[in-house]
């Protein structure tokens, strides 16, 4: 037996390697990249379908959308990788595999978005809240003093932890916890900390994503040339504060308000499936 499960092995790994080389023949000068996609999952079975698209996205992008979808495929309804036309189509159907329910359980951990500049994850056990939110001040994130990350869900809080990648880890701003709470007025309560806890406002992660991009000069909050963010998190006019902002304030407005509704999407779909802010048994 363990002489076939060799000979076995050994073919398989020739079918692999010939597939590599007929790809590099097919796309001559793209070796590295060939090389870089078939460690992708999946013995190489998506490799051709990925040089073919590689030029629609980038090649990080790609691997991790063929990383999700092999690794949830049993939730899609269409698995042969040819049946995507594009990476587009591909990644529409990525963009809404979640782990099973037992994963969640063991990990803790949903996480809703990540790309080269943000993640955004929303812990469901106490636990989790902890791992994830250890260098900050959060109450729902403490170790030594009483945790509230429970006490928080039985009053129907959910939590999105946003990293700002860009960001040092000493700059309190390179995690920011939104904690959103079910109201009697259609649309959630919202209250936003940075990892020191203070309470900020949308604006101040606006100012953040601003400041976090590459090779751009770093604006001071009251600049002349840049939005008031000295305005308190209550504030009402949070819109009419963008007429005169900059296209590259606009941009870091435009960043903010997509992931802001990644988790309101999330948040509305978790209330109105009945699902508890924690997966713990109180």
């Amino acid at each position: 037996m363990i002489k076939i499960k060799i000979k076995l092995n050994s073919y398989s790994n020739s079918l692999e390697e010939g597939r590599i080389d007929d790809l590099k023949k097919k796309y001559p000068g793209k070796d590295d990249l060939i090389d870089q996609f078939s460690k992708a999952p999946g013995n190489n079975k998506y490799l051709d379908w990925m040089m073919r698209h590689h030029e629609e996205t980038s090649p990080e992008e790609m691997l991790k959308a063929i990383a999700k979808f092999d690794k949830y495929i049993s939730q899609v309804k269409q698995k042969d990788i040819n049946f995507y036309r594009n990476f587009e189509s591909l990644q529409d159907v990525v963009e809404d595999l979640k782990p099973p329910k037992k994963e969640l359980e063991r990990t803790g951990t949903n996480d809703l978005y990540e790309d080269d500049e943000f993640s955004i994850t929303r812990p469901t056990n106490k636990e989790a809240a902890r791992k994830l939110g250890c260098q900050t001040k959060w109450c729902i994130a403490a170790t030594k003093s009483k945790n509230y990350f429970n006490q928080y869900a039985k009053g129907g809080a959910y939590h999105y932890f946003l990293k700002i990648k860009n960001l040092p880890d000493d700059d309190p701003k390179h995690l920011i916890a939104y904690t959103l709470v079910e109201s009697n007025k259609g649309t959630p309560s919202v209250e936003i900390y940075d990892a020191e806890d203070t309470l900020i406002d949308r604006r101040a992660v606006v100012y953040a994503i601003y400041s976090a991009t590459p090779e751009r000069p770093t604006p001071k909050p009251g600049d002349s040339n840049f939005l008031n963010f000295n305005l308190g998190p209550g504030d009402d006019d949070f819109e009419s504060d963008y007429e005169d902002a900059s296209s590259d304030e606009d941009e870091a407005q435009s960043k903010e308000e997509k992931l802001y509704q990644i988790m309101l999407s999330d948040f509305h779909q978790k209330v109105s499936s009945g699902s508890p802010g924690s997966e713990e048994t109180f």
